[in-house]
């Protein structure tokens, strides 16, 4: 584990470079990598470039306690997909009426999103094959919980999560979730406070950047006959 306070990576691109090293072990024909936006698709796209995957985002959205954002019920995906935690719902006083338009809120907003990302493709075909989610830190992880929860409702063969740093007793609650093929994350501080920390460079990415870099890594996967990737 890393007890190290001044930052690991130059920006998400370097911490990108590292990821993909983990994750070779990891790699099949049925590969797909997922990035989680804004900030995992940075990591992601670099991931997918050094080991010539495909690429793709997961357009989510979490449920939130109304007033409390920091505390998440559920998710919402693409093709109508929702995940409530009926028991957490419950004990934070959210009921059936409320959760319901938590969840109607939440589908327009994934509609939005996708629209936005894809426009008329549709989403890719989960349906067994080897997913990776990516993002660019863990510092609760419940915005990974939430995207496993989603992904699982559309039966991969095996679900992969994957960060360049979060801090280890996230790891460790990861580590034991058996819906997980693997979880990976090179570093581990002790001393995390946030994301950010950790990253020489951690400017805001916006939705027009991440989904430019989404278009080139697609069309770069593309190439011509006889052509050889570097």
């Amino acid at each position: 584990m890393n007890g190290m306070t001044h930052p690991l990576f130059r920006d998400r691109t370097h911490a990108g470079a590292i990821l993909a090293e983990e994750l070779k072990a990891f790699v099949d024909p049925q590969f797909l990598i997922l990035a989680l936006p804004r900030g995992g698709v940075l990591v992601a796209a670099e991931v997918a470039r050094r080991l010539d995957l495909e690429l793709d985002v997961l357009v989510f959205r979490k449920l939130s306690v109304p007033r409390q954002e920091e505390l998440t019920i559920g998710a919402a995906g693409t093709g109508g997909v929702h995940v409530v935690y009926q028991g957490l719902a419950q004990l934070m006083g959210v009921d059936d009426r409320q959760c319901g338009a938590l969840i109607a809120e939440a589908e327009l907003l994934v509609q939005r999103r996708h629209r936005q990302y894809r426009g008329d493709a549709p989403a890719p075909s989960f349906f067994c094959r080897s997913v990776c989610l990516i993002d660019d830190g863990l510092p609760t992880g419940s915005t990974m919980a939430a995207a496993i929860e989603v992904v699982r409702r559309h039966y991969p063969s095996r679900i992969i999560a994957a960060v360049p740093v979060s801090p280890p007793e996230i790891c460790a609650a990861f580590q034991r979730r058996v819906d997980l093929r693997a979880f990976v994350c090179p570093h581990q501080p002790q001393q995390f406070s946030s994301v950010g920390m950790w990253y020489e460079d951690f400017s805001e990415v916006t939705d027009e950047q991440a989904c430019a870099l989404l278009r080139e890594t697609s069309q770069a996967r593309v190439r011509p006959e006889g052509s050889v990737s570097i």
